[in-house]
C-alpha cells in the first residue's frame, strides 16, 4: 500500500495555508524465495507371500469369475433378454426333435490361435457337416444343409468361451444300425473305423473313462449308468451309440500325413466330455435350455441369435 506525504514547506504569507499537496508513493518490495523441490528417487520392495500366491489355474479361474461379471454387468447395461424370441426358437428347436431318438453330444474346441473369427467357425461347422455326411455316404456331394433323406438329423450351435474363443456343439441323432452295417461293410469305413478306435485304446485309463466327473456333476442320473467306472476298449460292441459318437468326435478332429479325414484346426480333449450319448426326453429338454442361454438373446449384443446355425443344421 502506498504512503502519502504532504509536503508543508512552501506555504503563502496569509494563513500558512498550503498552496501545494504532492504526493510520492513508496513500493515494498518482496522477494520470495523460490524453494527448489527435490524428488529423491526410494525403492520399494515387495515381499510374496507363497502361502498366499494363487497358482496358473486358480488365477485363471478367477479372471475368467471376473471376466464373466463383467461381461454380464455390460450386457445388462445393453438391453434385457428378449425372452419372447428365446421362446420361440427353443419351440422350433424342440419342434424338430424327434423324442423316441436318441441323441449324440459332440463338442469341438479350437488351438489357441484359432477359432476367434465368427466366419472362420462358420465355414469349419460346414466342413464338418460335410465331412460326417461323406463319410456315412460316399458318393453324396453336400450342399448348404441339404442331406440323404435316411441321414441322421445334425443341429449346430456356435458356442463362446470367456476368453472370446468360440466353440462347436453338435446334436446329431444317433446311426442307425443298418447303416453302420452298410458302412462297415465298405473297406475305406472300415480302415478309418481301426485307425480311430486304436487311438482311443493307446490313450491312458483317465482319458478313456465313458463317464467322466464332470458329466456326473452337470447331470446326476450319469452317477447310476452303467458305463460307470468303464473305458471306451471295454465296448465290444461296434454298434453302441457312445463308441461311434466317441468315434465321430476324434474322426473329425484327425489330420495326419496321408490321413487328412478331419479338420487340421480342430482340437478336443480326451479327458473333458467332448462326446455323450442323451438318452432320455428330459435330458433332451434340458440340452436344449443349455444350448439357448440367456446370453444369446440380448438384441443389442453381438452375439444375438449367432449361437444357432440355421443353414447347416436340419430344423
Amino acid at each position: 500500500m502506498s504512503n502519502r506525504i504532504i509536503d508543508l514547506t512552501r506555504v503563502n504569507q496569509i494563513g500558512c495555508t498550503p498552496t501545494k499537496i504532492e504526493y510520492s508513493q513508496t513500493r515494498k518490495t518482496t522477494r520470495t524465495k523460490k524453494k527448489e523441490t527435490v524428488i529423491e528417487e526410494t525403492k520399494i520392495v515387495c515381499y510374496v507371500d507363497p502361502k498366499r500366491k494363487l497358482s496358473a489355474e486358480s488365477l485363471k479361474r478367477t479372471m475368467e469369475y471376473h471376466g464373466d461379471q463383467y461381461r454380464q454387468f455390460i450386457s445388462s447395461q445393453k438391453s434385457q433378454v428378449d425372452h419372447k424370441v428365446q421362446s420361440s426358437m427353443i419351440k422350433e428347436f424342440l419342434d424338430s426333435i424327434n423324442d423316441n431318438e436318441r441323441y449324440m453330444l459332440i463338442t469341438w474346441t479350437f488351438p489357441k490361435k484359432f477359432g476367434h473369427k465368427y466366419e472362420e467357425v462358420l465355414n469349419d461347422v460346414f466342413a464338418i457337416r460335410s465331412r460326417i455326411i461323406k463319410l456315412l455316404y460316399p458318393a453324396f456331394r453336400p450342399k448348404l444343409n441339404n442331406r440323404p433323406s435316411d441321414c441322421p438329423k445334425m443341429f449346430f450351435f456356435i458356442e463362446r468361451h470367456r476368453d472370446g474363443q468360440f466353440h462347436i456343439h453338435l446334436l446329431m441323432e444317433t446311426i442307425e444300425p443298418k447303416l453302420l452295417a452298410i458302412c462297415h461293410a465298405r473297406n475305406s469305413f472300415a480302415l478309418r473305423w481301426h485307425v480311430i478306435t486304436s487311438k482311443i485304446q493307446k490313450r491312458k485309463s483317465s482319458q478313456k473313462m465313458i463317464i467322466t466327473q464332470k458329466m456326473i456333476d452337470r447331470w446326476d442320473d450319469y452317477r447310476h449308468h452303467p458305463y460307470v467306472n468303464k473305458t471306451f476298449d471295454q465296448i465290444k460292441n461296434n454298434y453302441d451309440d457312445w463308441k461311434v459318437a466317441r468315434f465321430i468326435c476324434d474322426y473329425i478332429s484327425h489330420y495326419q500325413e496321408d490321413e487328412h479325414w478331419g479338420l487340421n484346426r480342430i482340437s478336443n480333449s480326451p479327458e473333458n466330455n467332448h462326446s455323450k450319448v442323451i438318452e432320455s426326453k428330459a435330458e433332451v429338454r434340458s440340452k436344449c435350455s443349455y444350448l439357448n442361454k440367456d446370453r444369446y438373446f440380448i438384441d443389442k449384443d453381438d452375439d444375438f441369435l449367432r449361437h444357432m446355425v440355421p443353414e447347416y443344421s436340419d430344423f
